[in-house]
């Protein structure tokens, strides 16, 4: 007999995003064109990836959908999944969860399935797979052995039990509303295995590219505009209205290049003169401008810089002098040099980020693991207990980023009062991922989007088993490759190691990932810089936007006022 250990959570469609909104078009009318200026355009539209922009999450919420969203509450609703629960199967001692899938399609019209689901979490886990996020799948039966190479994913205790019913196993007795929470994370949407496994540019190609969510990539101009269209598929019967889930016909997604002139600046300029409606990227001086409307909301991510332990720069490989170059930073200065109401970091997770359930946050409950100014006298006893008085390396940042270069401009000069001899060095979007993989750097200026309400998220991937980089498989041994750092500390995987399982005891689950938290700022692989806010500023002719949880913003029942009379410049359109 089973034991059901778990309640049965029926959860109503989140926000009301995906209930009939009682309006259907009416002849040829296909339904407005929402101009905005969303996020930097991306380098990638696979939602696994490593993403050098934070605000990549925003347009990826548009084009997939995981199974459970977090709601601007901080509860779980439902997204792709209507309802889950766990059970223990007493007959073979293994603890399982169920998430039941809606009705609804691929922008092609296929079905979304749970099979979708499974292959594209098998690829997170696949050795050959780079993705920052496979430590989110670790709970899983047999997951972090996959990962190493040591078992097949034949071995993961993850099934298709049925077309719309995803079957989980995980390692141990784990508690189900984590999961929840845990499987909300964009990175987690499903894939469409006939589209990727067939092109290895999948990813910037919009004839490969399937959206589960509520648009689609019509086309896309690198660097110029990125046209997303209603998916005429989505939550959608042949007897349905087809507006009835997704009320706007098209979001066209504007960056602009002129010389002298910031794309920030050209947006913001195009907003004002009415082309655009909705603002979510900004720069010091846009921000100034709006200042006094703009909405915002912490984005679970963060700006740092990453120490490569194993640089030609030696001494990098000491934890002291990491730290010292870590604290000797003043980031209440840093925040006021980006100027777009950033937070100044005082550890490595994020504002924003659940300590022990909604409405707790793991930063103010751990508190400051080093001062958002600059602690110069310590970082100077620091390299004299390490016997490092100086030396060159070089600090990489995003080539055109206006504020990654003003952050690393200020950095090399608190460096140099240390005694270091630095330099800066811009490197293009296209070369970025490649160095940082390839280790090809001494310091490096990373967004990392979290996007997580579970601070193990943020802290996991530098134990040596966590990283989700690619691993090079030896069926004789377990075989790791270590985060981008190249840290290796045996107490601190110890330490990740022991609370991986831990998930229905809240309190003691915070208390070891709040000493996690402390170890790897006493190690300072890494150093977070400050904390991103999600900031948006929307047009009076533009209503019915929807928030979750982090600020980010659903466009579904978006309502665009007197869109039939707007008269936009001519521009040329792109094409699939």
């Amino acid at each position: 007999m089973k034991k059901v250990i778990g309640i049965v959570l029926l959860i109503t469609m989140v926000l009301g995003c995906f209930t009939a909104c009682g309006t259907t078009l009416e002849g040829d009318d296909k339904g407005a064109d929402i101009r905005v200026y969303m996020a930097n355009c991306p380098t990638s539209f696979d939602p696994s990836a490593i993403q050098l922009d934070a605000d990549t999450v925003k347009l990826m919420s548009l084009i997939y959908e995981p199974l459970t969203v977090i709601k601007s509450d901080g509860s779980v609703g439902a997204g792709m999944a209507t309802e889950w629960y766990s059970k223990y199967d007493a007959k073979d001692g293994e603890y399982r969860m169920y998430f039941e899938l809606k009705e609804t399609q691929w922008h092609d019209g296929r079905k979304v399935s749970a099979d979708d689901y499974v292959y594209a979490w098998k690829r997170i886990l696949n050795p050959a797979t780079n993705s920052p996020y496979a430590s989110l799948l670790f709970p899983i039966k047999n997951a972090k052995n996959v990962k190493a190479g040591i078992m097949t994913s034949d071995d993961l205790g993850l099934v298709a039990a049925d077309d719309l019913l995803l079957e989980v196993t995980f390692e141990a007795d784990y508690d189900a509303t984590l999961f929840a929470q845990t499987v909300a994370n964009i990175a987690l949407s499903p894939l469409r295995e006939d589209k990727v496994s067939r092109d290895k540019n999948w990813d910037v190609n919009t004839t490969a590219i399937m959206c589960s969510g509520p648009f689609r990539i019509q086309g896309f101009e690198q660097g110029t505009k990125l046209i997303l269209e209603r998916n005429t598929y989505y939550m959608r019967e042949e007897d349905e209205y087809l507006d009835e889930y997704v009320l706007p016909y098209r979001i066209t997604c504007y960056y602009s290049k002129e010389d002298g002139v910031a794309e920030e600046r050209v947006e913001a300029n195009r907003y004002n003169e009415g082309e655009l409606f909705y603002l979510s990227c900004f720069n010091a001086e846009t921000y100034a401008e709006f200042s006094s409307k703009i909405k915002s909301e912490e984005a679970l991510s963060s700006y740092n810089y990453y120490f490569n332990t194993k640089s030609s720069a030696s001494f990098l490989g000491d934890a002291k002098v990491r730290k010292a170059l870590s604290i000797a930073l003043d980031r209440n200065h840093i925040a006021s040099l980006v100027g777009t109401g950033v937070t100044p970091a005082t550890g490595i997770v994020p504002n924003g980020v659940f300590n022990t359930k909604k409405g707790t946050d793991f930063r103010t409950e751990g508190g400051a693991l080093y001062s958002a100014g600059a602690d110069a006298e310590n970082a100077k006893k620091l390299l004299s207990e390490a016997g490092v008085s100086g030396g060159s390396f070089t600090l990489t940042y995003l080539k055109g980023n206006v504020t990654a270069e003003a952050v690393a401009q200020y950095a090399v000069s608190a460096w140099k009062d240390l005694g270091f001899n630095v330099s800066a060095k811009a490197v293009s979007a296209k070369n970025y991922e490649e160095t940082l993989l390839k280790g090809e750097y001494d310091v490096i200026g990373l967004d990392f989007a979290g996007n997580a309400t579970d601070a193990f998220m943020y802290l996991a991937p530098f134990a040596t088993r966590y990283s989700g980089n690619i691993v090079s498989i030896d069926l004789e041994s377990d075989t790791y490759t270590p985060h981008f750092t190249n840290i290796e500390d045996a107490d601190y995987d110890k330490l990740i190691d022991e609370v991986l399982l831990v998930s229905k005891d809240k309190d003691d689950r915070a208390a070891k990932l709040h000493a996690i938290e402390a170890k790897l700022v006493e190690l300072s692989p890494v150093t977070a810089l400050y904390y991103n806010v999600n900031n948006r500023l929307v047009s009076s002719k533009l209503s019915e936007l929807k928030t979750v949880y982090a600020g980010i913003q659903l466009f579904t029942e978006a309502e665009l006022s007197g869109y039939k009379n707007i008269s936009y410049p001519d521009r040329e359109e792109v094409s699939e």
